[in-house]
């Protein structure tokens, strides 16, 4: 697991998109890791560290491609 620390500022969703390259359902994702982080108001301390768990891959990711013909 990865611990990031917010910039001067930040707020969750630009952390975690900045962290993960997206947003959708990973804040959810980085709040049940950190359930401190939803007490802490919309804007983050400055330098408050965050522990930014591995994201489950997403439906698209775990897709395969199953080829019936060999072309």
């Amino acid at each position: 697991m990865t611990t990031i620390q917010s910039l001067n500022g930040d707020m969750l969703d630009a952390v975690v998109h900045r962290f993960y390259g997206r947003t959708d359902g990973t804040i959810e994702f980085v709040l049940e890791e950190n359930p401190s982080l939803a007490q802490s108001g919309p804007v983050l301390t400055t330098g408050q560290k965050i522990h930014a768990p591995p994201l489950p891959p997403t439906a698209a990711e775990e897709q395969q491609t199953i080829k019936l013909w060999g072309v």
